[in-house]
């Protein structure tokens, strides 16, 4: 089960499971924004997932309230993910989030100084303009919020680049606080934080505005309130699997193979979002524009995790 082709196959087939689940969810009323309901199925998995694996350490000490912060950073960004996904639709919104990156690499550089070779600063670039493409080609079509009337697909994407630079920038600093950490350990304690918060704020805030937020809209979209449970515990399994593969895949293959599966991932979910959802939402549908600006945005990323890093040269002389 440990082999780097089924966990490779369990993280891509799990995230591209992921996206589109919680896509149909939007357009059957019942992934408002406001009732951070999208984020309860990858925070359950996260955390029961790391929980099985962790690995406590013998002396290093766990930076609690660090780890805190980056997963109040996280679950604020994952909620502005919700909006982005809602607004501007599956397709673009994981052409935009592979931009992040880009910004965990601008962060790493200002924040710590991290160096690049000359191809991963090419690709970067490459990156930003796939975004720069998106954004000018796909912010005059009109857009459609899942379950909370019209918007438009430019403040969709402005929103989904703020939460991929959010996530970045409480990633990359999570990653320098928890070093002497087992990646599982560090993961097991970011993923319960953001449960905690997930169970909190649906507690105080969805539960007393079900109707609202919940029961209404699915019942003006002619769905019911069984066939969004089912979705919601399928897109937990799903979940479950993705973590996994992820787990398992940095473990097996390497940060190398694990960006090759997310650009492939990403190009799926791309064209089947256009098959499945163009009827929908019209900004899923497929346009020369955005297929550019997808090989733009995919490719630049891949070229990223190619790229040769600077250390590997001087490893290499």
């Amino acid at each position: 089960m440990n082999h780097p082709l089924v966990s490779g196959a369990g993280y891509l087939l799990g995230g591209l499971s992921e996206v589109m689940s919680q896509q149909a969810i939007v357009y059957r009323g019942a992934g408002a924004a406001r009732s951070s309901l999208l984020l309860l199925p990858g925070d359950i998995a996260n955390a029961v997932w790391y929980f099985k694996h962790r690995q406590l350490p013998k002396v290093t000490a766990i930076p609690y309230f660090s780890v805190f912060l980056v997963a109040i950073a996280l679950f604020v960004g994952k909620g502005l993910g919700t909006v982005g996904l809602a607004y501007s639709g599956s397709g673009l919104y994981v052409v935009i989030y592979s931009s992040a990156t880009l910004w965990s690499a601008l962060f790493s550089f200002v924040l710590y100084k991290q160096r690049f070779s000359f191809w991963q600063i090419v690709a970067m670039l490459i990156v930003f303009c796939g975004l720069c493409v998106t954004t000018l080609k796909a912010s005059s079509a009109p857009g459609k919020e899942g379950s909370a009337g019209g918007g438009g697909v430019a403040y969709g994407i402005l929103v989904t680049v703020a939460s991929a630079c959010l996530q970045s920038l409480a990633l990359v600093y999570f990653k320098q606080v928890t070093k002497g950490l087992h990646f599982s350990t560090s993961n097991f304690l970011l993923g319960s934080y953001g449960l905690l918060f997930d169970v909190m704020y649906i507690a105080a805030v969805t539960v007393p505005s079900w109707d609202e937020l919940i029961a209404q809209p699915v019942a003006q979209k002619g769905n019911h309130i069984t066939e969004i449970i089912v979705l919601y515990f399928g897109s937990t399994l799903i979940n479950v699997a993705k973590s996994w593969g992820w787990g398992t895949t940095l473990q097996t293959g390497g940060p190398v193979v694990l960006g090759l599966l997310q650009a492939c991932k990403s190009i799926a979910i791309f064209f089947l979002s256009a098959v499945l959802y163009c009827a929908t939402q019209e900004s899923q549908c497929y346009t020369l524009e955005k297929a550019v600006a997808t090989v733009l945005v995919v490719g630049g990323v891949t070229m990223f995790s190619l790229a040769p890093k600077p250390a590997d040269k001087v490893k290499q002389k």
